[in-house]
Formats: C-alpha cells, sequence, structure tokens
C-alpha cells in the first residue's frame, strides 16, 4: 500500500473491477489520472477496504491544534506515545495545554544525546543469528524474521567482524592508563556523534572549476564570527561547530534570527557533539575539509576576516599559479588588530597604511613571530607577483590548496601545533608554499580560549603537547624517511 501510494495511480494493482481513478473521483477531489495526491489514493483505498486498516487509540497521534479537543485523549492515559503538532504554527498553536508539551518538545532536544548511545538492548552473536535461521527454515517459516535479526536491524547492532569496531578496541587497549597524556592519547580515538548540513544548504558548481571553499571550524563563543565572515566571503563555506545537544538548539534560533545567515544557502553546517575534557580542533578541521564540494578549499579559521573580494581573487590565483596541475599551497598573508571597532582596510595600500600607523599588525608578531615569519611580510609590501617562500620551524600559514590535501593530525587537540603538523605534513609531500601578493586577512580580537589558558597555566598538558610533538617528528620519519630529517634538525636548531 505505500508503495503503491509513493509510486500513484499508474502503479496501484487495485482488486478486480474497480480502478484506483474511480476510487479517487468517488472518495477525494477528481484529478488527472497519474496527478492525485497521496493522501487521496490512501483516502480511496482505506474508505473502500476498511479491513486494511489496524486502528490505533489515540495516544499514538495526540493532535495539537487550535482547536482539537486532545485533553479527551489524554486526559485518563498517562503513556502518550506520538505528539503531532498538527498545524502549520507547530510550537506556537492555541492550545490550554501547549506549554506542557513545548517545554517537553524543548527539553528532549536540549537532552544530552551521549545518554543515548549506550547498549539498550543486548546484541546477538552471530552465531545466534545463524542459529535463529536454521531454525526458522527448519519451520519453513522463510518470510518471518527472527526477534534477534530485527533487534540488529532497528538498533544497528554490530556484528563480531565490524573491522572499524575491532580497529579500534584495538587502539585503545594499546593505551596505558597510568601514562600521564593518557587522556590526550585517548582523544584521538574517540568517536563524536556528527549531523552533517544541519541546516539547508545548496551548491551549484561553477563551470570553470575554479571554485574555492573557505573551511573553518568553531565553538559556541566565536558564533557572532558566523555574520561577519559572510559579509566578507560570498562563496561556499564548510563549517564544523563544536556544540551540545542544548548548544545546538541555541545556534539554530540565532542561525533562524539572523538575515544575513538565513539569506545564505551555500554554508554548510556541520555539528560534531561535544564529549570528552579537549577541543578536538583538528578533527573539526577535517570534518569540515570532507565535505567541501569545491576542487579547491581555503584552510582558515573563524576569528580571521578575509579581505572583501579575496574570494574572486583566490580563483583568479588558482588559474594564475596552475593549481590544477600542480602540489602548491598558496599563502594568504595574516595580520591582526587589536580593537574590537575596526574599520576594515579595503585595499593593500590602506592595510598597509594601518599598519605603520599601528593599528594593525603581522598576525602575532609579539608572541610568536616565528609562526609567519616565513611569509616574509617585508617583502610583500612591495610584491606585486606572487613568490614563493621555503618551509621553516614552528610555520603555520594559512594556505588555499586542492580539496585533496592531506588531513590534520588528531592527536593534536586543544591548543598548540594543530597548524604547524598540517603545514610540515604539507612539506613532506613536497608542496609549494606560494605567497599572494594582494591578498589579505585580518584576525579580529577575542577573549582567550579555554585550551590555551590550559596550555599557559598547567604544565602537564605543556608535556604532553611536547611529547606528542616527538612522536608526531617519529611517525613523520617513518613514513618520509631522509627527507623528514630536516624536521628533527629544524625543531633542534629553533
Amino acid at each position: 500500500m505505500v508503495y503503491s501510494a509513493i509510486s500513484g495511480c499508474g502503479a496501484w494493482r487495485s482488486p478486480p473491477g474497480i480502478s484506483c481513478q474511480q476510487r479517487v473521483n468517488k472518495y477525494g477531489p477528481a484529478r488527472e489520472l497519474g496527478e492525485e495526491p497521496r493522501e487521496d489514493i490512501f483516502n480511496a483505498v482505506i474508505k473502500q477496504n476498511p479491513f486494511l486498516v489496524y486502528q490505533l487509540p489515540c495516544f499514538w497521534n495526540v493532535q495539537l491544534s487550535d482547536h482539537t479537543r486532545s485533553e479527551q485523549c489524554y486526559r485518563d492515559v498517562s503513556d502518550l506515545k506520538v505528539i503531532h503538532w498538527n498545524s502549520p504554527k507547530k510550537l506556537r498553536v492555541k492550545n490550554k495545554h501547549v506549554e506542557f508539551f513545548r517545554n517537553l518538545y524543548l527539553t528532549f532536544l536540549e537532552y544530552d544525546g551521549n545518554l543515548l548511545r549506550r547498549e539498550l538492548f543486548g546484541c546477538p552473536s552471530e552465531a545466534d543469528v545463524n542459529s535463529e535461521n536454521t531454525r526458522h527454515s527448519q519451520k519453513g517459516a522463510s518470510t518471518q524474521r527472527s526477534g534477534n535479526l530485527l533487534r540488529r536491524e532497528l538498533f544497528g547492532c554490530p556484528s563480531e567482524a565490524d573491522v572499524n569496531s575491532e580497529n579500534l578496541q584495538k587502539q585503545l587497549s594499546e593505551l596505558d592508563e597510568d601514562d600521564l597524556c593518557y587522556e590526550f592519547r585517548r582523544e584521538r580515538f574517540t568517536v563524536h556523534r556528527t549531523h552533517l548540513y544541519f541546516l539547508h544548504y545548496e551548491y551549484e558548481p561553477a563551470a570553470d572549476n575554479t571554485d574555492v571553499t573557505l573551511v573553518a571550524q568553531l565553538s559556541m563563543d566565536r558564533l557572532q564570527m558566523l555574520e561577519a565572515i559572510c559579509k566578507h566571503w560570498e562563496g561556499p563555506i564548510s563549517l564544523a561547530l563544536y556544540l551540545s545537544d542544548a548548544e545546538a538548539q541555541q545556534f539554530l534560533r540565532y542561525a533562524q534570527g539572523s538575515e544575513v545567515l538565513m539569506s545564505r544557502h551555500n554554508v554548510a553546517y556541520h555539528i560534531v557533539y561535544k564529549e570528552g575534557q579537549f577541543y578536538p580542533v583538528n578533527l573539526l578541521r577535517n570534518v569540515a575539509m570532507k565535505h567541501v564540494g569545491t576542487p579547491y578549499m581555503f584552510l582558515s579559521d573563524i576569528d580571521f576576516l578575509p579581505m572583501y573580494g579575496l574570494y574572486e581573487y583566490l580563483r583568479k590565483s588558482v588559474i594564475q599559479l596552475d593549481l590544477a596541475n600542480s602540489k602548491k599551497a598558496m599563502i594568504v598573508p595574516a595580520f591582526e588588530t587589536l580593537r574590537y571597532r575596526l574599520s576594515f582596510p579595503k585595499s593593500k595600500a590602506e592595510l598597509l597604511s594601518m599598519l605603520d600607523m599601528g593599528t594593525l599588525f603581522t598576525f602575532r608578531y609579539h608572541v610568536w613571530t616565528k609562526g609567519h615569519a616565513p611569509t616574509n611580510f617585508a617583502k610583500w609590501r612591495t610584491a606585486t607577483t606572487p613568490y614563493r617562500v621555503e618551509w621553516e620551524a614552528d610555520f603555520e600559514p594559512y594556505v588555499v590548496v586542492r580539496r585533496d590535501c592531506p588531513e590534520y593530525d588528531r592527536r593534536f587537540v586543544g591548543f598548540g601545533w594543530n597548524k604547524v603538523a598540517h603545514i610540515m605534513e604539507l612539506d613532506a609531500q613536497e608542496y609549494e608554499f606560494t605567497v599572494l601578493p594582494n591578498a589579505y586577512m585580518i584576525h579580529m580580537p577575542h577573549a582567550p580560549s579555554f585550551d590555551i589558558t590550559k596550555f599557559r597555566s598547567n604544565k602537564q598538558y605543556r608535556v604532553c603537547l611536547k611529547t606528542l610533538k616527538e612522536e608526531f617528528q617519529q611517525d613523520m620519519s617513518r613514513r618520509y624517511g631522509f627527507a623528514a630529517l630536516k624536521y628533527l634538525t629544524a625543531e633542534n636548531n629553533s
């Protein structure tokens, strides 16, 4: 019946003597053959053949609208099954009990979904399933599904042959719980709940294959940057948001109340739900990167505003530098302001003037010069054509690359070395770093993150980060051999 309703009258197999169209004409609005609404087909068939329907008690579908008398259903029942907001007004219907049900609904939306991940029903072993199949086949019940089999389908119980599950368990068993850096190592294997494309998303691929997606990640405390970024960047955006279930609902209300965000359908919001004590920065970047639909990506951060026109400039640079056929990473020079209210420079000349006046600075010039020193800002001031720079220790520029570039290393969580390790990997894979002469981005001020506060105040945090760095460099040596020795040498000399 469901199949036929979906397929329309053309696929409906009626009992002898009565056609689908006759049923619709008699019991529902008459329309041309094949154009009947699905409910008309259902109504016609049910009216003629009531035996097809099993009537459920009303508490399986308590309808709330302005004029329903739903209390007649639930006044004697405590175990309601389904609340149906049967009105275009949805949660705003004028029903005397609507406040109670609305609060119940909103409470469930904000409920910690991780609490629902526990194994509610035991998963049968493979031997149990085979035994059930044999028993039913012997009885000739070929169409009957065993309770165990049905349970496996409904609740997603993994089989013992689930390779991913086995690998995860093996990796976890190799960790030492007495290791002072155990929590850091454990975070790498955490499987986070993820809701891809949380809001409506549409994207039409550019015909010239030069399109660039801005990639970034954020938590709730950076939500205010979204509107500004959308005003500066008209191209597609892929964002990974690290939120709790309650924060996801707050974000939804924020987005729906923003004309700027609601006017943009080429921004993909991917929710990664909170779990564990660290901010999984590189996992978030990987989630956002994985769902990029353009040939190229601008790997940015949420605290940066790109210059006006950067989107079109990058598309032209992609062609100019032949990114499609070469392993290049185009560098967008990074600057910063310490002012919360900034008259954003509309040209390179205006930016240079603000640099000279002390309104802008090269990014992290006063705390981490090495991070962007190889960009060579002195050369950039007068450059009119792209120029190549070499990798140096602790280099972490913001780059535009092809979509097939390596992922970020998940071992780095919270603060420290998350971008440095990625740039090192690009260099090991022989990417050429090219600085764009007429591109720039500006970092906006914000309160220190929780993770950088922990890094500064917790000695063990810094010790573990150093350990993870050393292990990453050892892994690089194993993967890239002799070519990776320069990273150890550079680290020792820095």
